[in-house]
């Protein structure tokens, strides 16, 4: 009975059709599609009704749970002997919630209490899985992502250091994008730094951004953007302890207004000792060059010198390193590769035998001749500055080995002026010592 009942509604009537069906081919996961359907259909039927027949189709393929829907009635019209009625229907229904990336598959069908029949796809059901001529309406998000937070650690952000950003940003869809920019002020200039930042854990996302020094004021913009190309963006300040960036500029200050005049005033001094050295040992007659090493008159002072140097060195490497841990290190090896170079204990190379020989002679000269290593070091570093190879974190490298090339300058100086009056009171200790040992002999 029910085989019969059902046998006539699978058979088109050319009393009954529809002629149009009307939607959106893509919405927002967030929102429902309204269809229009139009049905036309003779005067001698009763009682049209019309339904929408919905699907939702993820991902993979397979069987879909089909679910009826009826159309409610909106006007009528009459053509030439045959109604014209409009149908409209929401889909899905509002107890069904969507995603991103699905797709909503449906047909539409009409019939009358006259058996006459009529369906977008000819038939009472999807005859294939695909649902082939089947309506799809596409499922988009069209809602940017949410920014939920964005915080530094720490909140104050202190000149020359790296402060961690996290992000807290919810989405329905993956996000393809989430960095920030920042704008950093130092007096009437500004730069700007850009970081990724990546995902840590499920809304969470981190990056790392370096604060250079002498900065002032600082804002930052997050923009977050997913799959679908939504953007959303936040914006605020970074908060800069002021203090230390005006305790940076008047160190810097000093190293400029103090320390450069002296470092000139001081290689002045240099090479004036040099030029006279120099024509005493012409008097003297040349030295001759060889490989070998040469007997140390003064290993105490040598050793002396060489513990001032280390010591300077390690204040260098602690004082520098925060700004350049690369530049620290390559400092400490230039300064010790040349006191290797002209300590008078190692194997000498060609043309430094005359160098070695003073400082066989003079020892804390060697201090002197370090500090002339430093300026060069502190002027290549200024330089490339200038070029704009380094950071401005470079000024602040700068002013450090321009102190500390001062400070071995001045040492040096000083005790190779005290020299001639050590020399002397070495000179006793050892006659001292050497007649104790005559005695005890005795």
């Amino acid at each position: 009975m029910l085989i019969l009942l059902t046998l006539p509604l699978l058979i088109a009537s050319p009393q009954l059709r529809i002629i149009s069906v009307s939607y959106d081919r893509e919405i927002s996961y967030k929102s429902k599609s309204s269809v229009l359907v139009t049905v036309e259909y003779s005067s001698s039927l009763r009682l049209v009704q019309t339904f929408l027949v919905y699907a939702l189709k993820d991902k993979e393929l397979g069987n879909y749970s089909w679910t009826f829907v009826p159309c409610r009635p909106v006007s009528l019209r009459k053509i030439d002997g045959k109604y014209l009625e409009l149908f409209n229907a929401t889909i899905p229904l509002h107890n069904v919630r969507l995603r991103p990336n699905m797709t909503i598959l449906f047909y539409a069908y009409a019939f009358s209490l006259e058996g006459e029949f009529y369906s977008t796809i000819n038939a009472t059901a999807p005859l294939k899985p695909l649902c082939e001529g089947c309506f799809r309406i596409r499922v988009i998000d069209d809602v940017p992502p949410v920014i939920n937070e964005v915080r530094f650690i720490p909140d104050k952000a202190r000149t020359n250091m790296s402060i961690k950003v996290v992000a807290n940003v919810t989405d329905e869809s993956p996000l393809r994008n989430v960095s920030l920019t920042a704008w950093l002020w130092r007096g009437e200039d500004f730069s700007e730094e850009k970081v990724h930042l990546k995902k840590l854990e499920n809304d969470l996302f981190i990056a790392e951004l370096k604060i250079p020094p002498l900065i002032e004021e600082a804002w930052y913009m997050l923009r977050t953007e997913d799959v679908y190309g939504n953007v959303n963006v936040d914006t605020g300040r970074i908060e800069v302890i002021v203090s230390e960036t005006e305790a940076l500029r008047e160190e810097l200050g000093i190293s400029l207004k103090v320390y450069l005049p002296a470092l000139i005033a001081l290689l002045s001094a240099v090479v004036i000792s040099l030029a006279m050295f120099t024509i005493v040992l012409s008097k003297k007659g040349t030295i001759e060059v060889t490989g070998g090493t040469l007997e140390a008159k003064h290993p105490k002072s040598l050793n002396i010198s060489l513990l001032l140097l280390l010591a300077i060195a390690l204040l260098i490497f602690y004082e520098v390193r925060p700004h350049g841990m690369t530049i620290s290190l390559l400092t400490i090896f230039f300064l010790l590769a040349s006191w290797y170079l002209i300590d008078p204990r190692t194997p000498s190379m060609p043309g430094l035998t005359a160098l070695k020989a003073v400082i066989n002679d003079n020892p804390f000269s060697s201090l002197i001749f370090e500090g002339v290593i430093l300026a060069l070091i502190s002027g290549g570093v200024a330089a490339t500055y200038l070029i704009k190879l380094l950071s401005p974190a470079s000024l602040m490298i700068f002013s450090k080995l321009l102190k500390y090339s001062v400070i071995l300058l001045s040492t040096g100086l000083i005790l190779q002026a005290l020299w001639p009056a050590l020399r002397n009171v070495k000179i006793e200790f050892e006659l001292v010592e050497e007649e104790e040992e005559r005695r005890s002999e005795e």
